[in-house]
C-alpha cells in the first residue's frame, strides 16, 4: 500500500480531532493544520502540565499552522499555552471572543463555548485566512 501523500493534505479538527491534527503535523510534513479548540494532553494530569510532545520540533513548517479556541471555554488557558508550546504563529492563533451562537446552551452546564469557533458564522473571516485559498 502506497503511504499517503501528507504534503497534499490539510488536517482539521474540532477538540481531541485538533490535537490529533497538531500531533501528526510533529511528524508528517503536511499541507495546513487546523485546529479549532484542539485537544489538550497532560504529562501530569493532576498538575495540569501539558505533555512533552508539543514542544517537539514540526516537520510541518508553522505557518502553515492554525488554532482557535474561546477566551470563555474551560480549557482557555491551557489551549493557550499549548498554542505557544506549539510555536503557532500570533497571527495564526485565534483567542475567539464574541457572544455564543447558541444561547441555549449557557443553561446546559458543559462546556458551552467548547464548539462554537467552529459552527458561529461571526467566525468566517477567521475560517477563510485558516484555509487559504487553496494554491501554493
Amino acid at each position: 500500500m502506497d503511504k499517503p501523500r501528507w504534503s497534499r493534505i490539510a488536517l482539521s479538527g474540532q477538540s481531541q480531532g485538533g490535537g490529533m491534527s497538531q500531533f501528526i503535523g510533529k511528524y508528517e510534513k503536511v499541507a495546513r493544520i487546523i485546529s479549532f479548540s484542539g485537544g489538550w494532553d497532560y504529562s501530569n494530569s493532576e498538575t495540569k502540565e501539558i505533555a512533552d510532545w508539543y514542544y517537539r520540533k514540526n516537520v510541518t513548517p508553522l505557518n502553515r499552522c492554525y488554532a482557535t479556541y474561546s477566551i470563555n471555554e474551560y480549557a482557555a488557558i491551557t489551549i493557550a499555552q499549548i498554542n505557544i508550546a506549539l510555536k503557532i504563529p500570533d497571527e495564526n492563533s485565534f483567542a475567539l471572543d464574541k457572544p455564543i451562537r447558541d444561547k441555549k446552551l449557557l443553561n446546559r452546564g458543559r462546556n458551552p463555548y467548547h464548539g462554537d469557533g467552529l459552527k458561529n458564522p461571526v467566525y468566517k473571516d477567521v475560517w477563510i485566512k485558516m484555509l487559504g485559498s487553496g494554491l501554493k
